[in-house]
This record gives structure tokens, sequence and C-alpha cells, in this order.
């Protein structure tokens, strides 16, 4: 029979005391790590609705201060319009400002990249084709009118700008943040019905814009591309000023612009700067 083993002395219980100490630290050190993270977690998760509502909040804002200095400008007159015109144009270019505060992902989601534009030219090509029967069918009912002014630079490169411009603000600014706030479909034509309702009071424009803006913005939602869009937008604008009669559209004129068209023609008097290209104005308009 063995030797009877006695408990073990001071040194070697301090010994295993130091190294069950030693593990127990980093464990102690893991578990407080894991609280911290999860309590991160929680917290974020916390405030997360909070920077949503308040984004969504600041769109609301953007929006309706955009919108309703566009239409104080559309219906206002000199020198009052001038005013609110180039405080529209301050407020849209401090948005944009903001927006391109994030970088080159700010850049690609305005549509200015290649991204989309190789797979939506079929919209491109169905637009030149229905623009091409319009055509067609004003030279054969006599309502095509075209009328080219000597100028410094070609026929119509204000409204191809202009094209650009509007698709830009109603792309990236409006359907962008109405993304915020609505599903896509509820966004994409009330995006559309916005545009609409700055082209009143003229009845053509009014419906045109309502269904080409939700067009517009479902391809610019889907490729995310803002040439063949503008592009679109262009060849329809084009088409609606040379095509149908003038007597319909008033020169492409809205807001107070459609209302003034009236009086002068009732009264016979000149008319005011439209809102097309001289070289898109009709020969048989009164002189300006």
């Amino acid at each position: 029979m063995g030797p009877v083993k006695g408990p073990p002395s001071a040194p070697i219980v301090l010994a295993n005391w130091d190294k069950l100490h030693l593990l127990s630290f980093p464990l102690h050190r893991i578990c407080v790590s894991r609280h911290r993270s999860q309590t991160l977690a929680t917290q974020c998760q916390a405030g997360a609705p909070l920077e949503r509502l308040k984004s969504r909040r600041w769109s609301l804002v953007e929006i309706a201060v955009a919108y309703i200095l566009i239409l104080i400008t559309l219906w206002s007159t000199r020198p009052f319009r001038e005013y609110v015109g180039w405080t529209a144009v301050f407020w849209l270019t401090m948005v944009v400002v903001a927006d391109l505060s994030t970088g080159m992902r700010a850049i690609r989601s305005f549509g200015l990249g290649l991204r989309g534009l190789r797979e939506s030219l079929w919209a491109l090509g169905l637009a030149v084709s229905l623009v091409g029967v319009l055509v067609l069918c004003a030279v054969e009912l006599g309502t095509w009118h075209f009328q080219y002014v000597p100028q410094r630079y070609p026929p119509m490169t204000g409204y191809f700008v202009w094209s650009f411009i509007q698709q830009f603000i109603l792309q990236n600014l409006f359907l962008a943040r109405l993304l915020k706030l609505l599903r896509p479909s509820a966004a994409i034509w009330t995006a559309g019905l916005m545009l609409a309702l700055a082209h009143l009071p003229n009845p053509l424009l009014t419906i045109a814009t309502l269904l080409w803006g939700a067009g517009a913005c479902w391809l610019f939602f889907k490729y995310r591309n803002l040439y063949v869009v503008g592009m679109i937008h262009f060849l329809f604008g084009c088409s609606l000023a040379m095509c149908v009669p003038i007597s319909v559209h008033h020169n492409m004129r809205v807001g107070r612009g459609y209302a003034h068209y009236l009086q002068a023609k009732a009264h016979n008097r000149p008319l005011a700067g439209g809102s097309v290209p001289m070289a898109l104005r009709n020969p048989h308009d009164p002189p300006r």
C-alpha cells in the first residue's frame, strides 16, 4: 500500500490560483466586450427608426420647398418672379451639393454614368418611332410647322439643355426623396403628377407630362440613366411643339404665361417671349 498523499502545500495552491486568475481575466474581458457590443447594437437599433424619421421629414421639407418655389415662379410676375426663380435655383443647388457630399456614389445615383444606358436604349428607339409617326400624321394633316431663326447657336439648343435639367430635377430631387416616403409605384406616379400640375393650366401639356412623367420615372428607377430620359423628353417636347397647332398648345406655355397668352390673343396684343426656343415658334404667330 503506497504512502498517503497529504493536502498540497501552500506554494502549489497559490500557483494554481494564479493560473486560474490569469485564465479568468481574458474571459472577463470577453464578457464585458460582448456586453458592450450588445448594448451598442441595441442603442443603434433603437436610434435607427429615429434617424429614418428625421431623414423622411427632411426629404419632405426639401420636396415641399422646391415645389412651392417652382410654382410661385410659374405664376408670378416680374420682378418678383426673378427673385423667386433665383431662390429656387439656389435651393436646388444646395440640395444637389448636399447629395454630392457622399462622393462618387451620389454621382452614380444621379444617372450620369453609363449604367443602364445600353439596357434602356429600347425606350429611346420606341420614342423615335412614336415621334416619326406623329410627324407623318402632322405632315398629312397640315399641322406641321417649323421656323428657323438665324442665331449664334444651333436651333433648339436651349430646349435640349432644358430637357435634361427638367429630368435631373424630377428624378434626383423629387423621385429620389419620394422613394423614401412611399412605395416605388406610388412614388413614380406622385412624381408624374407633380410634373403634370406644374404644367397647368395647359391641358395638352398637363396630360402629356402626367403620362410621360410617370414613364420617365419608371425608366429612371429601373435603369438609373439620365441620358435616355433626357433625350426622350427632348424628342417628345419638340414633336408636340411642331406637330400640334399653336392654337392648341399656345406656344408650349404654362402657368401665368398660358393665361397671358389667352388675354393677349383676345385683345390682339403682342405676346411676350414664350417658353420654347425661337426655332419652334409658329411663323404665323403675332410679332414679339
